[in-house]
């Protein structure tokens, strides 16, 4: 039993990460176009392409681009807050704080780009048009930095 559920969890692992590629794809090319539009100077970047949809998506496409001299790390977990105009700040939404992910630490070399998909979930999460933004943990070795990238759903 106990190498059956070891064998469950690496094919796990190796089919959730087989989602991730790194710079070589069609991908790539769209999220360096939208990285290079930016006009703020941050060492990480993240990107969400394209950053507006009619209706909830299931997955979107989130590129992290490192422009530090320095390897980073990631894991597979997010959050999405919305923005609440009439508060005028971001709102946690909880959905997220139950979902499953893989524990596994991803590494990205300096100067280089990842992306990958993330799910929504639109089957469980009543979206409403608005600003919504996935917030993501990166470690950048000396410290944990907070990244976040926008999403209009119209």
């Amino acid at each position: 039993m106990k190498h059956c559920l070891g064998l469950f969890i690496v094919c796990m692992v190796l089919s959730c990460s087989s989602g991730q590629t790194t710079g070589k794809d069609t991908d790539r090319q769209e999220a360096e176009t939208a990285i290079n539009d930016r006009v703020d100077n941050t060492n990480i970047t993240l990107e969400i392409v394209p950053q507006s949809y009619s209706g909830a998506p299931g997955q979107i496409h989130l590129f992290i681009t490192n422009h530090t001299p320095s390897m980073l790390e990631y894991g597979a977990g997010y959050q999405i807050e919305k923005y609440d105009p009439e508060a005028e700040e971001w709102q946690h939404m909880d959905f997220f704080d139950h979902v499953a992910v893989i524990s596994i630490m991803y590494m990205l070399p300096a100067g280089e780009s990842a992306s990958y998909s993330i799910s929504l979930f639109p089957d469980h999460v009543d979206y409403k048009s608005g600003r919504y933004r996935v917030k993501k943990q990166i470690y950048t070795g000396e410290e944990s930095v907070e990244l976040y990238a926008e999403f209009v759903i119209e």
